[in-house]
């Protein structure tokens, strides 16, 4: 870094605003891994249909993880792996959602599905984004994938508050 760039508070900003695409997959493997967990402890805790579906979504989690190494380890896309892109608007919520939730020892059903819904809501904008920054091909198909994913989620979690607090 130059010397007039450490002076320079609008190119420090600029740089903190960007990253590479390796950065944004290993920053979604670790929110992958952490939304795994987190619903294999709603189900562990609840006692519910609603421990049926996270059981459901920390499969599908793992299995977003497993993708995102697998597409990390192909040779052909170090190059776009050390692309530099904005980072998302979304960055910082995303990374608050890595660090795990302290669950109550007795979680209120509703509180933790509007807390599930919030971080799919949160991957849903991020991926999205990142797909739209991605280069064409495998990397922007992922993103995409996993944003239409993570919208598909956060339905199942308004299907399951419907269930719950449906007036008859």
């Amino acid at each position: 870094m130059s010397h007039a760039e450490t002076h320079n508070p609008q190119a420090i900003t600029s740089r903190l605003d960007r990253m590479t695409l390796a950065e944004a997959i290993t920053m979604a493997q670790e929110f992958e891994a952490a939304a795994a967990d987190f619903y294999r402890e709603l189900a562990r805790r609840l006692n519910t249909e609603t421990s049926t579906l996270a059981d459901e979504l920390a499969n599908e989690e793992e299995q977003h993880g497993l993708m995102l190494r697998g597409l990390a380890a192909q040779p052909g896309l170090a190059q776009h792996l050390r692309q530099r892109i904005a980072a998302p608007a979304s960055t910082p919520a995303f990374r608050t959602f890595i660090t795990p939730l302290d669950l109550p020892a007795a979680p209120q059903e509703d509180e933790l599905l509007a807390y599930a819904k919030s971080r799919e809501e949160i991957a849903r904008e991020h991926y999205g984004y990142l797909a739209e920054l991605a280069p064409p091909g495998p990397l922007r198909d992922l993103f995409a994938f996993f944003a239409h994913e993570e919208q598909r989620h956060a339905d199942h979690l308004d299907q399951r508050w419907s269930e719950l607090f449906a007036v008859f």
